[in-house]
């Protein structure tokens, strides 16, 4: 999600021109604007497979084909390294896990974010320098909505498991409407759409719209056995394009070749 400051960045934006746009009034005042995940951690993977996915590119494409080399990925890819390059991202995004996202934005240091749902409580409680005045909206891309990435929170039932029935009873379970407004509660994303409905909730949690919307459009990461070799081949090249040490059409090309060595 991304959340705004509004006595910092006060108007919606539609699209990525307009938060590089927003962002040049913020640094204009010596304020930073964006911080994200940039630390070289499985934050810069979901941070370089939205870019990419937000120009029309991904990871992989609909065939599970690495796909980072196209036109379009290369594209969001090198939107990503202009903003670090711009101060439209602060800097201190290199150095950002989630929680260090969080303390910038609930202290006031930035006029925007990018980070899960769980922020809006912190940014809303008592003590945040920005409570009352966070706005969450979708991520946004080159021409709109963006697109966000999913993965983490799933539930599956092993093929070889000798408790395949009590396994279901329990993804049951943990899928009805009460249990599902208990994640909503605990800011996590809840899955049944009637939970998004919810008014009371809404109240509670205006950024719901917000995040139904941004399910609606997000891809999951990549399904591999070798996830983790994976990721690390997109964040070795996501950070040496972001930090200078080589250009987009390199950095895109060593990350398929490593992604290709991973996954056969």
């Amino acid at each position: 999600l991304l959340y705004r400051n509004t006595d910092m960045a006060p108007d919606e934006v539609e699209n990525w021109d307009d938060v590089v746009s927003t962002c040049e009034d913020v640094t204009a005042d010596n304020n930073d604007c964006l911080i994200t995940q940039l630390k070289q951690y499985e934050g810069l993977t979901v941070s370089t497979a939205g870019f990419m996915s937000g120009w029309g590119g991904g990871l992989v494409d609909d065939n599970g084909e690495v796909s980072v080399t196209s036109d379009e990925s290369r594209e969001g890819l090198q939107a990503l390294v202009d903003a670090y390059e711009d101060g439209t991202i602060s800097r201190s995004s290199t150095g950002a896990t989630e929680e260090e996202t969080n303390l910038a934005f609930t202290q006031g240091q930035n006029a925007m974010a990018i980070n899960w749902p769980y922020m809006y409580t912190e940014a809303e409680a008592e003590g945040s320098a920005v409570a009352g005045k966070v706005e969450v909206q979708p991520l946004v891309g080159k021409d709109g909505v963006g697109v966000s990435t999913l993965g983490g929170y799933n539930n599956a039932i092993n093929s070889n498991s000798e408790n395949k029935a009590t396994a279901l009873d329990f993804m049951k379970y943990i899928l009805n409407e009460d249990n599902q407004r208990s994640f909503a509660e605990a800011s996590f994303p809840p899955v049944l759409a009637s939970v998004y409905e919810d008014q009371d909730l809404i109240e509670e949690f205006p950024y719901l719209p917000a995040l139904q919307e941004s399910l609606e459009n997000a891809v999951p990461r990549p399904a591999s056995p070798s996830y983790d070799e994976l990721s690390k081949a997109v964040q070795d090249n996501a950070n040496a394009a972001i930090t200078g040490g080589k250009d987009v059409e390199s950095a895109t090309d060593d990350m398929a070749s490593a992604i290709g060595n991973v996954t056969g």
